[in-house]
């Protein structure tokens, strides 16, 4: 074995460290090129930044999936039968339960073997990526089955967080079912495991519910719905009626996003994202809008006023139609309309044969250009392209 010796490396020629840079820029731009969110990536890390200063989440948060309609070309397009795009970008959001606010997202881009724990798992780490700045300050998590294990759980809690979920029987952790036969389990009948820091409740329903948690929660308690056939209030497990509460926060908002999103024909996927940032930083702001005021304004109410507010402040006059104020009196009189220059047709007596001018700015000795239109005011012949030009 060769001897190390410091002197090596003090004497060594300052070329290297040139060297090393130059690997250092190469592996950076390798890096970049190899990012499939290379397009919308500064975009989408500035909005998602945005939202995490502008509104805290209270106790309740829920993490869920929604998908983006898109059936282009696209490697980490994703089919989900159970949503109504079916095919799209799959995003993950981490949601106000009571409000829906969206404070956190990503997209998933398809399996990445660096995200890969074996301890909770892909699902996991999803979890724990966009829960991270909300971590170890006692909020409570709802999630559903396709994030929830054992394993996941006991280390969320560990962090000084409670957390609430339906949870897949199959999972690893999970009490051994194979012998208490669930189905054949009599109407509104529970069974329950528990350890130190985890609750497991299977409860019988029209259906076996399995639900996890790290809170107590298997007492029957009154639901506001009533039983037609009997006439008595329906009762629950406690843990199922807190999960039903406040598990719909990115339903919520893609519920109350999709009648009025920016719908656009887009053959790529990123302007197809953008278009979507936008409609959640519309919902976004909608929300602490009320927060902060005492009149709350629907969504719908709340994008009209936006659109109005910005025409009022980058629209031109000629273009804007302000429409009609509450007193009944007109934003803009007769008189300035009449005022603004726009093309009309060429008054002839046949309407059947339009009469024709040379236009006054394209035309030439050379070449002639005929119109049917003239300025209303200036009374000169023009064809359009001239007059948009003007």
């Amino acid at each position: 074995m060769n001897d190390f010796n410091v002197s090596d490396f003090e004497n060594a020629d300052t070329d290297s460290d040139e060297d090393f840079t130059l690997q250092y820029n190469s592996s950076e731009k390798e890096a970049e090129s190899n990012d499939k969110l290379r397009k919308i990536r500064p975009l989408f890390e500035t909005i998602i930044e945005k939202f995490k200063e502008a509104y805290r989440p209270g106790e309740k948060v829920s993490i869920d999936e929604s998908l983006l309609k898109f059936k282009g070309r696209l490697s980490f397009k994703q089919c989900i039968l159970s949503k109504r795009s079916r095919f799209g970008i799959k995003i993950y959001k981490c949601c106000d339960s009571d409000n829906g606010y969206i404070y956190n997202a990503s997209i998933y881009l398809g399996k990445n073997p660096n995200e890969k724990n074996k301890l909770i798992g892909v699902s996991g780490m999803v979890v724990v990526n966009l829960f991270d700045d909300l971590s170890g300050q006692g909020r409570t998590l709802f999630v559903d089955n396709w994030y929830s294990s054992p394993s996941l759980f006991v280390y969320l809690n560990g962090k000084k967080n409670n957390v609430v979920g339906t949870v897949r029987t199959n999972r690893k952790h999970m009490p051994d079912t194979k012998g208490l036969k669930l189905n054949k389990l009599p109407r509104n009948s529970t069974i329950t495991f528990h350890s130190d820091t985890l609750l497991v409740v299977f409860w019988k329903d029209k259906k076996v519910v399995s639900m996890l948690s790290t809170i107590p929660g298997i007492n029957f308690i009154e639901t506001a719905k009533i039983d037609y056939k009997t006439g008595l209030t329906i009762k629950k497990p406690e843990v199922v009626v807190t999960y039903n509460k406040n598990m719909g926060g990115v339903d919520r908002c893609d519920q109350i996003i999709k009648p009025y999103e920016i719908q656009r024909k887009h053959y790529r996927w990123y302007q197809r994202v953008a278009d979507n940032l936008l409609d959640m930083a519309i919902y976004n702001s909608n929300i602490i809008y009320n927060i902060l005021h005492e009149v709350k304004m629907s969504h719908c109410e709340f994008r009209m006023q936006l659109v109005r507010e910005l025409l009022q402040k980058y629209g031109s006059d000629s273009n804007v139609n302000y429409g009609d104020d509450d007193d009944g009196e007109e934003s803009k009189n007769d008189s300035s309309v009449a005022n603004t220059h726009k093309l009309i047709k060429i008054p002839t007596e046949n309407e059947r044969k339009r009469k024709r001018l040379r236009c006054q700015k394209c035309s030439d000795k050379k070449n002639r250009t005929d119109t049917t239109w003239i300025c209303n005011l200036c009374k000169i012949p023009l064809c359009k392209n001239c007059f948009d030009s003007c």
